[in-house]
Parts: C-alpha cells; sequence; structure tokens
C-alpha cells in the first residue's frame, strides 16, 4: 500500500527521479493500492494519476470555511502587469507598505526575488519571516502585521493562520488558474473572500492572462 499526501504537490514538485536503475516515477506503484490525500486536488491531476495509477483512491477533505458555511470562500486575484522586473517590484514594495500596519501578508516569490525581497523588508524595518517551518508558521499565528515570504514551492497547501485576514502578494510564475487561486488561498477564509494580488511581467491585460491560465 502507498500513501501520498498532498499528492498533486508531489507529483508538481517531482513527477520522475532518474537513478541507476533508468527512470522513475509514480507511474511504478500501478501494481499496489494508493491512496492519494489533499485539498487542493483539481480535475488535471485526478486524471494524471488515474492514468499512472491501476485504482487510485483520491479522498477529498472539506476546508474549515467549508465546514462552517457549507461552500467554497472566494479566492480571486488583482492582476497586474509590468513592462519589467524592477517595476514590478517597486509596485509590490509600495503595496507592502500600504497595507503594513493594517494586516499581515503572504509574499509568494521566485527564488530569482529572493535577495530583492529581503532587502526591501530589511531597509524599511519591517517585520518578517521565512519559510513554513512549523516554528514560523505557529509564531505567525500571533502576527495583526508582518510578513511571511513562501517560495513558489510553497505557496499551497501550507496552512497560514493569522490573528487577522492576510493579504497574499505573488511575484511568482503562475502555470494554471487553479494554482493561482490555491496561491490566494494562503490568504484568510474567515470572510469567505480571500485577498490576493498577482504581479506579473508583461502587457496582457488580467483577463488575458486568466484565459491563459485557464487553458
Amino acid at each position: 500500500m502507498l500513501i501520498l499526501n498532498e499528492y498533486d504537490t508531489i507529483i508538481n514538485d517531482a513527477p520522475y527521479s532518474i537513478h541507476s536503475q533508468g527512470l522513475g516515477g509514480i507511474w511504478q506503484f500501478r501494481g499496489r493500492k494508493v491512496y492519494a490525500f489533499s485539498a487542493t486536488s483539481s480535475t488535471a491531476y485526478e486524471r494524471l494519476i488515474n492514468n499512472c495509477v491501476a485504482t487510485p483512491k483520491v479522498l477529498k477533505f472539506k476546508s474549515e470555511y467549508e465546514h462552517v458555511h457549507g461552500t467554497s470562500p472566494v479566492q480571486e486575484a488583482v492582476i497586474r502587469s509590468f513592462k519589467d522586473n524592477q517595476l514590478r517590484l517597486i509596485s509590490l514594495e509600495e503595496d507592502i507598505l500600504k497595507n503594513y500596519d493594517h494586516k499581515p501578508m503572504v509574499v509568494i516569490y521566485d527564488l530569482e526575488n529572493a535577495e530583492l525581497l529581503e532587502t526591501i523588508l530589511t531597509k524599511s524595518k519591517l517585520r518578517y519571516a521565512v519559510g513554513c517551518s512549523s516554528e514560523v508558521l505557529e509564531q505567525a499565528k500571533q502576527w495583526e502585521y508582518g510578513v511571511l515570504l513562501l517560495k513558489a514551492s510553497e505557496g499551497r497547501g501550507v496552512d497560514c493562520r493569522f490573528r487577522k485576514d492576510a493579504l497574499v502578494l505573488i511575484v511568482a510564475e503562475v502555470e494554471s488558474y487553479h494554482e493561482l487561486q490555491q496561491m490566494v488561498g494562503r490568504s484568510s477564509r474567515s470572510r469567505g473572500i480571500c485577498e490576493g494580488v498577482l504581479y506579473k511581467v508583461g502587457m496582457q491585460t488580467a483577463s488575458q492572462v486568466v484565459d491563459r491560465l485557464k487553458r
């Protein structure tokens, strides 16, 4: 028997491996009973695992918000486009400074921007933490303000809890609309509306970006 926790994240981050015996992947478990767990499962990932494993059992569970309200929270994002990465980071910095005293923020970033982000936060003497270790997440539970930095690979499936509703700011490449929704979902769900901003390099309009992500 094989149990996969957050199976969609596993498939996304490590779809295969190369070792001395050749190419390996989830398809090697076709003959086993597989239980795949995820609260962020999508049709695409379910179709993929069904093609790789003979008889998988994909188990879905309701979020805390769904248990209380009987519906899923709204997880939309404001999308902004910029000519280059420098202008994108300037806008991000302005939003961080504008919102810092009012709510906690989660910044999801690509590695190329990691050092610049820490420089921005250090220069302005803002409280921030990096990563999703149990110690960091426990500390963030007490925040009414502050910035949590998460790498793009940590931008979904991480249970971020704060004392107030959070704002998610995304300066990372997003491959699908489902992924964007999951990243925005790192915000609070207490009101049923998660706040998020996606900062894109390129001159596509917001509707064009959404259309591309939904394909």
